[in-house]
């Protein structure tokens, strides 16, 4: 290479006419400058996201931040009012223990014990009985479906309760007839 054709192009940039700077390249030493500044927070970019592809269904209302509701104000279906009603039976069946101390004090007057357990292990079944066909018809029912956890629930708690009345029942009777050997 000679040097003559190391020259060549500083000649030939100087020969062309002056032409004006294109929008990308008047960018570029504007994006030069802004890369070697830091980037202050309320200049960086929101990220785009897409808007979100699944809509929930329509039957549930939609609450928005300020505490009020979108779309229908009441959701589709009735209150599941046997799974509450199994609810507080089952709740009246877990309190009567806290009472039966009293009861046996009532009962002590008059010597009749037996009767007071019959009439408590009555009580106590047919709690248990009504609150678990109240829930399996809170269960069975499709247009209660507000607070169907409630009959759930109660279904449950009714089925726990029975077979614990039922081993109750066994264990009493096993001891029962174990005495009488």
């Amino acid at each position: 290479m000679s040097s003559n054709d190391a020259q060549l192009p500083q000649s030939s940039a100087t020969a062309q006419p002056a032409r004006t700077a294109s929008p990308v390249q008047a960018a570029q030493p504007t994006q030069a400058a802004q890369a070697a500044q830091p980037v202050q927070p309320a200049q960086a970019a929101v990220p785009q996201y897409a808007p979100p592809q699944y809509q929930p269904p329509a039957q549930y209302a939609q609450v928005t931040p300020g505490g009020g509701q979108r779309g229908n104000a009441h959701a589709p279906g009735s209150l599941n009012v046997p799974g509450i009603a199994a609810l507080a039976l089952l709740l009246v069946n877990a309190l009567i223990p806290m009472l039966t101390p009293t009861f046996y004090r009532l009962a002590a007057s008059s010597d009749d014990f037996q009767l007071l357990g019959t009439i408590l292990s009555i009580v106590n079944i047919a709690l248990l009985l009504t609150a678990g066909a109240l829930a399996i018809i809170g269960l069975v029912a499709k247009r209660m479906t507000r607070w169907r956890w409630a009959a759930i629930g109660a279904a449950v708690a009714a089925g726990i309760g029975l077979v614990s009345y039922g081993f109750s029942l066994l264990g009493g009777l096993i001891y029962q007839f174990s005495s009488s050997f």
